[in-house]
Formats: structure tokens, sequence, C-alpha cells
């Protein structure tokens, strides 16, 4: 249950991911690589893949634990 709760979250965070990045390319090509619009999504992509690293990170960490108290 646990692992495929992970992956609808997994899943959502890419989709959220994909979505950001395209409004960056968007905004880029509209209105140019310092646009206070582009460096907005930039901003919010960063910090959607800083989120997505740290729950690949815990449940890396995690399943390391399960491992090793499985053997």
């Amino acid at each position: 249950m646990e692992r495929i709760v992970y992956f609808m979250i997994k899943q959502e965070m890419i989709k959220k991911i994909e979505l950001k990045r395209s409004h960056l390319i968007q905004a880029a090509c509209q209105h140019g690589f310092t646009s206070p619009l582009t460096i907005k999504y930039s901003e919010e992509l960063d910090h959607l893949l800083n989120l997505y690293a740290k729950k690949q990170i815990i449940v890396y960490k995690e399943q390391k634990i399960t491992a090793s108290n499985n053997t």
C-alpha cells in the first residue's frame, strides 16, 4: 500500500515539475531570461525539484532501513 501511495505522490510531483518547466520555458521565450515572471517560475521550479529530491532521499533511507531490518 505504501508503495502505491508513494508512486501516486511521485507521479503528481513529476506532473507539477513538468508543468512548471513548461511555464518557465514559455515565459523565457516571450519575456526573456531576466524578466520577473521567468525568474519567478525558475524559483518555483527550483523549489519543486528540491522537494522531489528530498522525498527521494527519504524514500531511499527508509528502503535501506527496511532492507537492513529484514536481513
